[in-house]
């Protein structure tokens, strides 16, 4: 094999390598470290297999299974127009309220496919911490 040629696991495969490193060491707390262990065990199955944070993370949080725990810190900037989740990449979707007065406001933003909510202030992740559910 040469360098800087690799192949990309089926998201199967990774959703079950994933599962096996979650039982066995019950809380991983950097993406960083997920990552790393999941392609140390991937490896082992196919020396060619790589997976990227980005991937692994958009993997993990849309199948279910896998609790992701976002901490992360508020920047002053407001979210509006398009926004998108930190976790798995997806338009989010505004929650709305309506006002005393008929107006309507919004409450903050929530993720239909993995369930990620922020109010209406940008968040900057700073850690991932994943974990069985």
């Amino acid at each position: 094999m040469s360098k800087g040629i690799y192949k990309i696991p089926k998201e199967e495969d990774v959703l079950r390598i994933s599962m096996e490193i979650l039982s066995e060491h019950g809380i991983v707390n950097s993406l960083k470290m997920l990552t790393k262990l999941v392609n140390m065990r991937a490896k082992s199955e196919n020396p060619d297999w790589r997976i990227g944070p980005k991937r692994l993370k958009r993997v993990l949080a849309r199948n279910g299974k896998i609790k992701i725990e976002v901490i992360s810190r508020e920047s002053d900037e407001e979210l509006g127009g398009e926004v998108r989740c930190v976790v798995c990449g997806e338009v989010m979707e505004p929650e709305l309220n309506k006002t005393l007065y008929g107006g309507v406001v919004t409450l903050g933003y929530r993720c239909k496919h993995c369930g990620y909510r922020t109010d209406t202030k940008k968040k900057i992740p700073m850690r991932y911490v994943f974990r069985l559910r």
